[in-house]
């Protein structure tokens, strides 16, 4: 499965990190086979605890003044069989997260995540959610969230069910008093990769009703390649796009999808309109 990288630049400073990182990753490091060949530098299984000494490691990265872990990337690496809840709480200041094709249960990536307070960018492409852990995700984490800015659930098979979830969490935010408003949970979500999900037009006429809740959403782009999405679909998006002064989206992608004429047709007269 394709997932997106979330590398950043590597370690190289001489900072000692925090006790609570170290224990987190000797925890990740004894669990899981995978997670230890993703996280450890040597073929002995020891690590030091100078943030210099992980300099060639592009899957942890640390605060250059405090130690703590700010992103952990574990994607793309293999199964990983078990993650210890545990060790995540060990990690107050973790921002981005990657477990995109670890094949983790959902359950175990909604435990995680409610671990991590302070995650901004979370990356879990590749895992065959569907539409039901979709919805799990949606209900038990993203309505109560406040934090993440970037989600990447891309080729999790979430059909127009997982997006109907996901529009439910946009239409329930309290960002602003609204209309659209349905309780009182947050969404800060601002870009939001979903290629490969099977939406059909279903599921883009769902994203179309959270996008022309202009209170509300807080989506800036929006990625829906390869996705089944016919002329009805695309008609729907259309139609949410509003105005330059109310609309906050800023990119949307539909490359490989079939909108046709009629579709192309109407995102030509909303565009017009726009500008």
């Amino acid at each position: 499965a394709t997932t997106t990288t979330c590398a950043e630049e590597k370690n190289t400073s001489t900072t000692t990190i925090h006790p609570d990182s170290f224990e987190a990753i000797q925890l990740l490091i004894s669990t899981d086979a995978t997670a230890a060949k993703k996280l450890q530098q040597k073929i002995d299984r020891k690590c030091s605890n100078k943030i210099s000494d992980w300099h060639d490691i592009n899957s942890v990265i640390f605060d250059d003044v405090t130690g703590h872990i700010t992103l952990l990337d574990l994607g793309a690496g293999g199964r990983i069989r078990k993650l210890p809840t545990e060790a995540f709480s060990k990690l107050p200041k973790l921002r981005t997260l990657n477990l995109g094709g670890t094949d983790l249960p959902i359950n175990q990536i909604i435990a995680v995540l409610k671990t991590c307070p302070s995650l901004q960018h979370v990356y879990l492409g590749g895992n065959g959610m569907g539409g039901a852990g979709m919805k799990q995700l949606c209900e038990q984490v993203l309505m109560h969230n406040d934090t993440i800015e970037k989600l990447d659930v891309r080729f999790n098979d979430v059909g127009s069910i997982g997006c109907q979830a996901l529009a439910d969490v946009v239409l329930s935010s309290n960002n602003h008093e609204s209309s659209c408003s349905r309780s009182s949970s947050p969404c800060n979500i601002r870009h939001l990769y979903l290629e490969g999900n099977d939406v059909g037009d279903l599921g883009a006429a769902a994203l179309a009703e959270a996008l022309s809740c202009f209170e509300n959403c807080q989506i800036r782009e929006l990625f829906l390649g390869a996705n089944k999405i016919g002329s009805v679909g695309a008609k729907a998006l259309a139609a949410s796009l509003g105005d330059v002064a109310s609309s906050k989206l800023e990119k949307l992608y539909l490359e490989g999808n079939s909108i046709g004429p009629e579709g192309a047709a109407a995102f030509e007269q909303a565009l017009d309109q726009l500008y």
